[in-house]
């Protein structure tokens, strides 16, 4: 990956702010240089190279990130997206990103104690799993709000579309019509229950972050869109109890958790 586009990326994501409310995201436009953007839609698969989803979802076609997939890349596409790939499941990418939101990650600590635990691979870090999911949505498709699976840390949407025409159909966040309500378990609410509290663009080259905690509701809202597909890349690095893929990767255990005896806990565990 050449160094400059790299930079491209970590210099908006130096300057971007995080935004607390309804819960630590942010929102960045520009994200990479836009010849190699360009280059990186053009080389999107084709719908035959995606699963569908199960019912209700089945409007939304997903295929996995990773080296094992890159076969179903066209044959002019798969250079580039074998070193965005490798670039975006590195050790040097999660660093950046969980750096922007070092200071709210240890909100959750008293739902990962166990998950901590369990995923620690020495006195002082945790094992994390790159995933990554393109995904391809088409009009009909919504999901209610919900927070995302208890093994999330950080998401990332990174929107991947030609031009501006399905601008509303983004990610919305949502606050609680009950600001006591939360759930940790990610199960799909109401709308009525919630408020829109911001919907990200779907423009060309942005990229959403956002962190997940009991209170991280988003899903995307039920209107008339285009039918000529959403093409978005989640990012979803996971705190894994066990190794999943050949490459994982690390982050210090202390980023979890409140400032305590919880760390000695795990340091013991490794004495």
């Amino acid at each position: 990956m050449n160094n400059e586009i790299k930079d491209h990326l970590y210099a908006n994501l130096e300057k971007v702010a995080i935004v607390t409310d309804p819960f630590p995201y942010f929102y960045m436009c520009d994200v990479l240089p836009a010849q190699y953007y360009e280059k990186l839609i053009a080389g999107l698969p084709v719908n035959e190279s995606y699963d569908r989803f199960p019912a209700p979802y089945e409007s939304r076609l997903g295929l996995d990130l990773s080296r094992k997939t890159l076969d179903k890349f066209p044959e002019g596409g798969r250079a580039i997206w074998e070193e965005f790939e490798a670039w975006i499941h590195s050790q040097e990418f999660l660093d950046k990103i969980a750096a922007k939101f070092q200071p709210f990650l240890d909100v959750n600590a008293s739902y990962r104690k166990e998950q901590l635990k369990k995923a620690a691979t020495s006195p002082s870090t945790v094992r994390i799993e790159p995933r990554s999911l393109l995904v391809r949505d088409y009009s009909n498709f919504a999901i209610s709000p919900h927070t995302d699976s208890g093994s999330k840390t950080i998401v990332g949407a990174f929107y991947l579309p030609k031009d501006e025409a399905q601008k509303p159909f983004g990610t919305s966040f949502y606050r609680a019509r009950n600001p006591a309500f939360t759930d940790w378990d990610s199960e799909r609410f109401e709308y009525a229950d919630f408020e829109v509290a911001y919907t990200a663009e779907y423009v060309p080259n942005s990229m959403l972050f956002f962190m997940k905690c009991d209170h991280s509701f988003h899903g995307v809202e039920q209107r008339e869109y285009s039918n000529t597909g959403r093409d978005v890349l989640f990012w979803t690095p996971a705190i894994a109890g066990k190794q999943i893929t050949d490459k994982p990767l690390s982050l210090p255990t202390e980023l979890f958790l409140k400032k305590g005896g919880f760390l000695n806990q795990v340091k013991k565990l490794f004495a």
